[in-house]
């Protein structure tokens, strides 16, 4: 007999001798006489009970969550939490948007530090850089608990939520049907807008665009009804668009969209504007003030940066409109129309059908509704004539040079897709409200009569157009592995002591995978430079140049890539005047610590970039910073402790505008609400 024959017999014997002991103890238990406490008995009437839960069912809307599981689902594969795994087909754009999150999620561990990103080029302002959405709620959220590359993802997911909750809102307040609703936030889901840049990792881009449609929304509802809340909740998303940063998609907006409400506000009897320029006004006045903490920073430290101008992704008007059309990857990959070979900055495939819809809306369109179609028509045109980048080359010359400097206006016409596929809404909205003929079929033998609605052939063209467009726009939504080997290499450079990296040349992966363990980099290549400020000199070079071997400076080979090390090159030391005495540093963005012993009064010279914020304590007092393009401040002889803080004031003066902007805006939402604005728009 086997060893598992015994332990199933013994199994076998133990539990019949437990449900022996079982029953002889439920036997005694009936001998005893039971005590009956009576109490209060309720009635449940469970008919009333469901009727009463199908009532609570109605009043709640579900489309939202519909639309939110199917955003999850088409963004599936960023719900991979591999943290080298990450978006693009050519991901350059995306190792160039990351770049300001990895100090910035350094908050939670040394708090004010992150103010300061220290990791490129001598360092800069960690608030300053508008590429990333930084301090958007949502973004910020992302970052700080899945981390940045896996963050990144999740930002990803939202941006598809978002991208079809702002079109089902639309849809809502132009008070559309169900069908209407789900057919044109499902198309926001998967159209090209969201999809198109990811080709290169523009993942920025992806996120801006679809917190910038949020706000057409609001800005609808404030245009038809003239609500005071309404004008509330449009400055909030105005300032969430901001918050969102990248820059294009927030110039169509406030170019092309946000000054056509003023159509709503013209009177024409009168000659004259009615009151509801003054709500537009203050949903300006909360944008601002919520945004601040983002705009103070950025218009400070703007006029000391250069952006390359060159090349322009500028394509004709007349071209422009054919990518939202075409779905042929070898057009995008080509030049033909004007176009650089770049899909990433083209790519807006949403298909025809939202094109006829939208002509059908005009044809449809009562008089009551000419001024809403009006807006919705210009602004579209509007936000095509600037992503063609004609009135920024037609101003170029009294234009400011952050303006002058922008490549690629094309990524503005992001936002005519959310507003194309608003009026196909509205269209798709008409068309199934009209009289539609049915076709009776009737059993003879039973008497019965079945009516089909011909509106249902409308449902095989609809279901087309979302699958065709989603068939071609999923396949951005691509993810790649970070070589493992350049992982390694990368790997192997000790962050300790703190110095001066030049990474493998022209090669950004490895530059991404350094700073996100916290090794500064310099002569990296970034979109935007410090004017007049060279890059601090290296202190290890990397490379995979075989004559790096032969320098006597050579110290090991990693999966092929080189390294030389340059021992009289400091990150801090004191300057003598005859010699350079090294200093031990730790560095961690906007706190970085310095003891020196110098026999010899000098000067302490620290590679970070001293621009304006920055403060030193020597042995705990405060003392001055000499003026010089790095930290620089006078080391008496002996042992000293330097301690060098950024702390600027833009920051600090920006979250206060930020604190006053949201309390106006909870002030005036819970006062008792004013007249309307709003007047009839047939006037």
């Amino acid at each position: 007999m086997s060893a598992s024959q015994v332990s199933l017999i013994v199994v076998f014997v133990i539990a019949v001798f437990l449900d022996w002991l079982l029953m002889k103890w439920l036997h005694n238990k009936q001998k005893k006489p039971i005590n009956y406490i009576f109490t209060q008995v309720r009635t449940v009437d469970f008919s009333k009970l469901f009727l009463n839960f199908l009532a609570w069912l109605k009043n709640r809307n579900f489309e939202l969550i519909v639309i939110a599981f199917w955003a999850i689902w088409v963004g599936r594969i960023y719900l991979n939490f591999d943290k080298n795994l990450v978006p693009g087909i050519g991901n350059d754009d995306f190792l160039l948007a990351i770049f300001p999150y990895f100090p910035f999620i350094r908050v939670l561990e040394c708090g004010g530090c992150f103010l300061w990103n220290g990791l490129l080029n001598g360092g800069s302002p960690t608030l300053s850089d508008s590429i990333g959405g930084l301090l958007h709620p949502l973004m910020a959220l992302s970052m700080l608990i899945f981390g940045v590359t896996n963050g990144i993802k999740v930002a990803m997911v939202i941006s598809l939520i978002m991208g079809g909750w702002s079109q089902w809102w639309l849809a809502k307040v132009l008070d559309l049907k169900p069908v209407a609703r789900l057919w044109v936030a499902f198309m926001a889901v998967v159209s090209g807008n969201l999809a198109g840049p990811l080709y290169s990792g523009d993942v920025g881009i992806v996120f801006s665009t679809a917190a910038t449609s949020l706000v057409l929304a609001p800005a609808v509802s404030l245009a038809l009804h003239g609500k005071r809340r309404d004008a509330i909740l449009l400055g909030l998303m105005l300032a969430q668009a901001i918050l969102a940063g990248q820059g294009y998609l927030q110039l169509a907006l406030f170019t092309c969209v946000i000054p056509l409400l003023l159509i709503f506000a013209f009177d024409i009897n009168r000659l004259g504007f009615t009151k509801l320029w003054k709500e537009i006004a203050l949903s300006l006045i909360i944008a601002i003030l919520v945004a601040s903490i983002a705009l103070i920073p950025w218009f400070h430290f703007g006029s000391q940066i250069s952006r390359p101008s060159e090349p322009r992704s500028d394509q004709l008007l007349e071209y422009l409109p054919v990518n939202l059309i075409v779905r042929d990857m070898n057009f995008f990959l080509g030049d033909a129309l004007g176009k650089l070979a770049a899909p990433n900055l083209y790519v807006m495939y949403i298909g025809w059908i939202p094109f006829l819809l939208a002509i059908t809306a005009w044809r449809f369109t009562p008089r009551s509704k000419l001024r809403l179609f009006l807006f919705f028509s210009l602004s579209i045109l509007l936000v095509f004539i600037l992503g063609s980048g004609a009135p920024l080359r037609w101003a170029k010359d009294w234009l400011p040079g952050f303006l002058r400097d922008i490549r690629n206006p094309s990524f503005g016409v992001g936002l005519a897709v959310t507003l194309i596929l608003g009026l196909a809404a509205l269209g798709l909205d008409q068309i199934l409200a009209l009289k539609w003929p049915q076709i009776a079929i009737q059993n003879t033998v039973q008497n019965n009569i079945y009516r089909l609605d011909l509106r249902w052939i409308l449902m095989p063209i609809l279901l087309w157009t979302i699958t065709s467009v989603y068939n071609f726009n999923q396949q951005f939504r691509y993810l790649q592995t970070w070589p493992k080997g350049l992982i390694s290499s990368v790997e192997a450079i000790s962050p300790a002591p703190v110095q001066w990296v030049r990474p493998l040349h022209g090669n950004w992966t490895f530059v991404a995978i350094a700073i996100q363990r916290n090794i500064k980099i310099t002569d990296a290549y970034r979109i935007w430079d410090l004017i007049n400020r060279p890059n601090p000199p290296m202190s290890l070079d990397s490379g995979i140049d075989p004559l790096m071997i032969s320098d006597p400076n050579y110290i090991k080979t990693v999966e092929g890539i080189h390294f030389v090390k340059y021992p009289q090159t400091y990150y801090a030391f004191v300057d003598t005047g005859e010699e350079q005495i090294p200093c031990k540093a730790t560095a961690d963005g906007g706190h970085i610590q310095v003891t020196c012993n110098n026999l010899v009064a000098g000067e302490l010279t620290v590679y970070e970039n001293a621009l304006s914020g920055w403060r030193v304590w020597r042995d705990g007092k405060s003392t001055s910073l000499d003026n010089n393009q790095w930290l620089q401040v006078q080391a008496p002889a002996g042992k000293h402790n330097y301690k060098f803080r950024y702390w600027p004031p833009d920051v600090m003066i920006g979250f206060i505008f930020t604190l006053i902007g949201l309390w106006l805006a909870f002030h005036l939402w819970n006062q008792n609400q004013p007249e309307p604005a709003a007047f009839d728009l047939t006037s």
